[in-house]
């Protein structure tokens, strides 16, 4: 009975985990179809 409560715990936070990195991901990488956003205050390619 613990185990499957355990699982089943586990499996809601890894959903919760997984809609949390998504919208992260959706805040920082535009859908398509938007204008992306401005590259040059980011300094990844100097």
């Amino acid at each position: 009975m613990g185990a499957a409560l355990a699982s089943i715990f586990r499996i809601l936070a890894s959903l919760l985990a997984g809609y949390a990195i998504g919208d992260l991901v959706d805040h920082f990488i535009p859908e398509k179809g938007q204008p992306p956003p401005d590259i040059k205050q980011y300094n990844f390619m100097d």
